[in-house]
């Protein structure tokens, strides 16, 4: 969580740049999509880490029915959706960020049955929303004023992109939501840890 939630806040607030950087594409309609389908971060991550978790733990056939499941129920409201509420391509989009967030769903009760362990939700995802939540607030200003300045997406992307990083970051430091623990699992984490230290950032 800690790199899927700056990741889905940073897609949302930069969908139609990022959609003009990549593809020169400077419809609407693709900035929307992006934005809609960027939830699906979240939950893909997360499905993901449960399949691995329940096959870690010899639950090799409950991923492979869950899943079946969600695809059944994922096409269900992919054609409500389309017949009944006309959403056309947006409704492809929702329908596969619901697929993943069913597979959340499905995969977490069995895996509380079986190993009894109790997520922290305080650090596992509060603390990353409220930081991204932040992070997209200033990736948006800092966009916004770049653009301003020098009508370049491409500098306003890239700067506006690096400042969220290092907001989020102290942010995440700040709130205790990376521990020292964290850091130095990371490559070259031991320097990481004297530099931030030396911010006074972790505590």
């Amino acid at each position: 969580m800690i790199f899927a939630f700056p990741c889905t806040i940073g897609l949302m607030v930069l969908a139609a740049p990022i959609m003009e950087l990549l593809f020169a594409d400077t419809d609407p309609t693709s900035g929307m999509m992006l934005i809609v389908g960027s939830a699906a971060v979240i939950f893909y991550s997360i499905s993901s880490l449960s399949n691995g978790l329940l096959q870690g733990i010899d639950k090799m056939r409950i991923p492979v029915i869950n899943a079946l499941i969600a695809l059944v129920l994922h096409v269900v409201l992919l054609l409500v959706l389309m017949e009944f509420f006309y959403l056309n391509i947006y409704a492809v989009v929702i329908a596969n960020a619901f697929y993943a967030l069913l597979m959340c769903i499905l995969n977490a009760i069995p895996l509380r049955k079986s190993t009894r362990a109790k997520q922290n939700i305080r650090s596992t995802y509060l603390i990353p929303g409220i930081s991204s939540a932040i992070m997209g607030v200033v990736v948006y200003l800092v966009y916004k004023l770049l653009m301003m300045l020098s009508n370049s997406n491409l500098l306003a992307v890239i700067i506006s992109v690096l400042m969220g990083g290092i907001v989020y970051a102290i942010v995440m430091l700040l709130l205790r939501g990376i521990t020292r623990y964290d850091l130095l699992r990371l490559p070259m984490g031991d320097k990481i840890v004297d530099v931030v230290e030396k911010m006074h950032l972790l505590r």
